[in-house]
């Protein structure tokens, strides 16, 4: 008999981690998203996506782009609005 409870206790303590881990997991996950959504849009990541598509802007042009950027960030979170892929 002491030999069953022994194992019962080895799954309850896997199931409390097993438990633990989901809910820690679930609480990061939020807290990643989160702090996504709250980066601001500066003139120095405009510098790092014109890499990427390989077209250059002035400071002064991505400084005017950057409120347009965040309203459209803005309006696809709250729609759930994609881009489109084709045009």
């Amino acid at each position: 008999m002491e030999r069953n409870g022994k194992y019962i206790k080895l799954i309850n303590i896997r199931n409390s981690i097993i438990y633990l881990s989901c809910a820690l997991s679930f609480f990061l996950g939020g807290f990643i998203t989160r702090q996504m959504e709250e980066d601001k849009i500066t003139i120095s990541v405009i510098k790092e996506a014109q890499k990427i598509i390989g077209i250059g802007f002035t400071n002064a042009e991505a400084d005017s782009m950057i409120q347009t950027l965040e309203t459209r960030r803005k309006n696809y979170a709250e729609n759930d609005l994609h881009p489109p892929l084709k045009f």
